[in-house]
Parts: structure tokens; C-alpha cells; sequence
């Protein structure tokens, strides 16, 4: 990966519908995108999902991430977020994982291939600090790691 590429996450352009994203980012020249819930479900049984991906398809952008998705101790709703991942070329899914939702995580991560990224969302979040990203990730696989958001860093009174 270039450390050239920039990109954004679709919840900016939360006023747009799909297309109007894909507009937004190639006016801005960017080619990375992370789409979240506010675009489209995660849900690659839905009816509009072969749509989605087509179009997804035909953008000029890399869609790499998808999130920030809770998870939870429910085993089958998390692994059809990775199915859902998995039928996009999705390699990372931020989330916002409950403390029970990790052993699950970790079997999901390995059978999948695919990383989980601990978003953390600011003060009064689950995952307010960077210790509390730190805590959760200790002796975890190492397919599940963070997400730094830099502006919540700064409402959380750390430095980024």
C-alpha cells in the first residue's frame, strides 16, 4: 500500500445517496473509501446488494473498510457482517465490538481473512481513550486491531 493513497469515509457525505458519494470523491480526487451503514446495510443477502456491488464495481474507488459496525456476542449476526464483507472484497470491518463479541471475532477474523478495526468513537464511547483500544486488543488476534479516528482523539482531550 502507497502511502500516497487518501481516501474518506462515506458517513461525510451522509446528505448524498451512492452515486452522490461517488460523485463527491472523485471531485475531491480521492480513491480510498471506507462506506458505512448510512449508504448501504451490510447485509449481502439483500435484495438490493447485487445492484450495490455493481456499482461499487463500476466506481473508481477502493472500498477497503466498512463500518463502524457493533458486534456482539451473536455469533451468527457477526459472521454475516463478514460475509457481507467477504462478498465486496472487503479486507477490514471497523467496529465498535462488545467485550463479549471478541472470542467470536477472533474465529471469524481467521476463518475470513479479514481484519476487525476498533473504532473509537469519543468521550462516553466504549472505546473513549487510546488505553481503552489498547486494553481490549491485549492478547488478541492479530487480525483485530484499531481504527484511529484523530478527531475523536482530540474531543477525548488525548493527543493524536
Amino acid at each position: 500500500m502507497s502511502l500516497s493513497r487518501l481516501g474518506a469515509q462515506s458517513y461525510s457525505f451522509r446528505e448524498f445517496d451512492l452515486a452522490g458519494t461517488i460523485v463527491c470523491m472523485q471531485r475531491l480526487g480521492l480513491t480510498e473509501i471506507e462506506y458505512c451503514g448510512v449508504h448501504f446495510k451490510p447485509d449481502a443477502d439483500a435484495p438490493e446488494f447485487a445492484a450495490i456491488e455493481r456499482t461499487l464495481l463500476d466506481a473508481p474507488l477502493d472500498v477497503s473498510c466498512f463500518g463502524v459496525e457493533a458486534f456482539t456476542a451473536d455469533f451468527d449476526v457477526n459472521r454475516r457482517k463478514f460475509d457481507f464483507a467477504e462478498a465486496l472484497g472487503i479486507g477490514i470491518l471497523t467496529a465498535d465490538p462488545a467485550p463479549d463479541s471478541f472470542d467470536g471475532l477472533e474465529e471469524l477474523c481467521d476463518e475470513f481473512q479479514i481484519q476487525v478495526a476498533i473504532h473509537n468513537h469519543g468521550p462516553g464511547a466504549r472505546y473513549d481513550k487510546a488505553q481503552d483500544t489498547l486494553n481490549a486488543l491485549k492478547n488478541r488476534h492479530l487480525f483485530i486491531g484499531a481504527c484511529v479516528d484523530t478527531g475523536h482523539v482530540i474531543r477525548s482531550g488525548e493527543i493524536p
